[in-house]
């Protein structure tokens, strides 16, 4: 009987998808049963060391804190900002649903070395003290005078990039930049704070980032890419400088430097690493930052009102 199996059908249908997780809402409702039948469990088992448990249960599934300060080396070569900006228009004329602010600002176009979770003052002047430490080695010394930017590629559905040149330039960044990382990493108490990825570094320029918003269709790079043989330019290698994550420069619009790495200075010299800022200034920075945010969501709110 067809109308009888339509019921059927559809209690089916939601059983299935009451067994499986398949959204964010239901994964959080599964954990929490879950973690509640647990802890019911563990009581009754263990008594007074089910305290124990939770409390590193709860360590354990806390947010990890998130990444605000970051090694970059920025593009300033007008020609090659000129060249990337038009082949960031034609990506971006690719995927037409795609929202504007997830296309990179041409002006904060840099390759990133090192990404730093700085939560303390006392972070901070460990990993100002761990900067000029390594400074003072001659790794850096290694770094080439340029590096020439080509070739386009993705980063699973979301992140579309530009690479590096493949030559001895290239090699030579890779290795300097690992080299000046694990460095950094064996200093005394860098290890929570520098950012440590199993996968090999591959540096990049970031065009397009939808932060998994949403998935791109990326079948189309090749062909893009062919009609750039040549490459985007070449951008000089004069320094790297420690960035905010959060902050801009009230004049130029970049990320906003609290220190910078002069690659022209020699491994001897004392002022190789420049620091432009402090902890305080950061807070501060953040505090205002927040306030901004606060004042954006009170207008949202008042305009839906409306």
């Amino acid at each position: 009987n067809e109308t009888a199996s339509q019921p059927m059908k559809s209690n089916l249908f939601k059983s299935i998808l009451s067994t499986q997780p398949n959204t964010r809402y239901k994964r959080n409702q599964y954990n929490r049963k879950f973690t509640s039948n647990l802890s019911a469990k563990m009581s009754a088992t263990f008594g007074a060391k089910s305290a124990v448990a939770t409390e590193e249960r709860k360590k354990f599934g806390a947010p990890r804190p998130q990444a605000n300060f970051f090694f970059g080396v920025k593009l300033e070569d007008e020609n090659l900002l000129k060249r990337l900006e038009g082949v960031q228009k034609e990506c971006c004329d690719k995927l037409p649903t795609m929202s504007a602010r997830h296309a990179s600002k041409i002006h904060k176009l840099h390759i990133t070395t090192s990404v730093f979770t700085v939560q303390s003052e006392e972070d901070f002047e460990t990993l100002i003290n761990s900067i000029k430490e390594v400074c003072k080695g001659k790794t850096l010394d290694e770094m080439p005078k340029s590096f020439g930017v080509q070739g386009l590629g993705s980063f699973g559905s979301s992140v579309v990039w530009v690479g590096m040149q493949q030559n001895d330039s290239k090699d030579d960044f890779i290795n300097t930049i690992d080299a000046f990382n694990r460095e950094l990493r064996e200093c005394e108490g860098m290890k929570p704070i520098i950012e440590h990825k199993n996968r090999a570094f591959t540096p990049h320029i970031t065009l397009i980032n939808t932060r998994g918003k949403f998935p791109l269709k990326t079948n189309w790079i090749p062909s893009l890419d062919a009609n750039y043989p040549e490459g985007f330019g070449e951008q000089p290698v004069r320094s790297i400088e420690l960035l905010c994550m959060a902050m801009s420069d009230p004049v130029t619009g970049f990320y906003k430097s609290f220190g910078r790495i002069d690659l022209n200075q020699k491994s001897t010299s004392e002022n190789r690493f420049e620091q432009h800022a402090n902890y305080q200034d950061f807070v501060k920075g953040k505090e205002e930052d927040d306030k901004k945010w606060e004042e954006r969501r009170k207008e949202r709110a008042a305009n839906i009102k409306m």
